[in-house]
């Protein structure tokens, strides 16, 4: 019925935005990695904005790791609510933590360096 297909598309919905913050913060985890590694070998010290960078691109990964994991244990037991508080924590802070490595990142880029 309509409501199994609406829960499928809500589950759907939810990988998919999970699955792209992971992939970006992947993607900018290992461009700062390597931006870091460049400063390390020239000598140059490492700047609380490529530290803060990487650590939020580490977070964001980690929360979408628990938002993965509640998702599994949410279907084990038979139901998926995207109300639920821990979902939506996760995925303000998987997010949040995202927006703030960028932040740190392009502070690093178009100020510092």
């Amino acid at each position: 019925g309509l409501g199994f297909n609406l829960q499928q598309k809500e589950v759907d919905i939810f990988l998919q935005v999970t699955s792209l913050l992971a992939g970006f913060a992947t993607l900018s985890l290992g461009g700062i990695g390597a931006l870091l590694w460049d400063r390390k070998k020239s000598g140059k010290r490492l700047t609380p904005q490529l530290l803060t960078a990487a650590s939020g691109s580490a977070l964001s990964l980690y929360f979408g790791y628990l938002s993965y994991r509640y998702l599994l244990w949410m279907l084990a037991h038979g139901f998926f609510d995207l109300r639920s508080t821990f979902v939506t924590v996760a995925g303000y802070l998987q997010f949040a933590a995202f927006f703030t490595s960028i932040i740190a990142l392009a502070d690093f880029v178009f100020v510092v360096d």
